[in-house]
């Protein structure tokens, strides 16, 4: 059966199709899809944020259990080694204790004593060296003018009366001439003046410095006088210490306080 076409009051046109409708549905269907975008939109950004949430809450955890097992085990630590390093102070206070109280002293006394024995070696030494260079300088200037005053004093108390300064040198020279020539030279005549006095010199030095009682003493005494001031210096520099030390001390406790 053949479709009849439609006709109108204004012939044989054909029926158009209906825009509207399809218009319509085009738009529900774009309303249909927008509300399934956002549903999924905020499923997705609900997920995320729950996700994000959880993760952060179990970093948290774990970093404060992190924490709570480290101070755990520096607790223990401690608790084990501290004894240890108390037992090894005490040790070492008692060790210097010892040292300080026992053997500090008699080493300080040997060594001092020591030091003063040295000291006085040397300053003998040069105490030595000086006198025979004073005595070696007098000598150098004195004694020819005392031979010479000498043989003056006798000349005139052998004259009985007063000379002129041209007499007295010439009866000087006269009186001379003979040891001279009885020597042989000037040198030979000075010679034996030199030697006569260093003998002379060297006696009486023997006499004083050489006389063992007196040495002793003098040796004994300059000793104890020195060991008194070297132990009294160190005594004292011993004080100074112990004090900054107990100073300090009193320091770490209040900071440690």
């Amino acid at each position: 059966m053949s479709e009849k076409p439609y006709r109108g009051s204004n012939g044989n046109k054909p029926r158009q199709p209906n825009v509207v409708g399809k218009r319509y549905g085009l738009l529900s269907t774009q309303c249909i899809f927008d509300e399934l975008m956002q549903e999924l939109s905020r499923e997705v950004a609900t997920e995320t944020f729950q996700k994000s949430k959880r993760d952060f809450v179990d970093a948290y955890l774990a970093e404060v259990a992190v924490r709570r097992c480290r101070s755990d085990i520096i607790s223990e630590v401690v608790q084990l080694l501290l004894p240890g390093l108390v037992e090894e102070a005490l040790r070492e206070k008692a060790v210097d204790d010892v040292i300080e109280v026992d053997l500090l002293p008699e080493v300080i006394a040997a060594e001092a004593r020591a030091v003063a024995l040295s000291e006085l070696v040397e300053q003998s030494a040069l105490t030595a060296a000086q006198q025979f260079t004073q005595v070696r300088h007098y000598a150098s200037n004195r004694l020819l003018d005392g031979y010479l005053l000498e043989h003056l004093v006798k000349l005139v108390a052998s004259g009985g009366r007063c000379f002129t300064e041209r007499e007295l040198s010439g009866r000087l020279l006269d009186s001379a001439y003979p040891l001279l020539r009885l020597t042989g030279s000037l040198q030979g005549w000075m010679l034996d003046v030199l030697s006569h006095r260093l003998l002379h010199v060297m006696h009486f030095r023997n006499l004083t410095v050489e006389n063992i009682p007196l040495r002793t003493f003098h040796r004994r005494v300059f000793t104890d006088i020195a060991l008194d001031v070297i132990l009294s210096e160190l005594t004292e520099s011993l004080d100074e210490d112990m004090e900054q030390l107990l100073e300090y001390e009193r320091l770490m406790e209040e900071d440690t306080g």
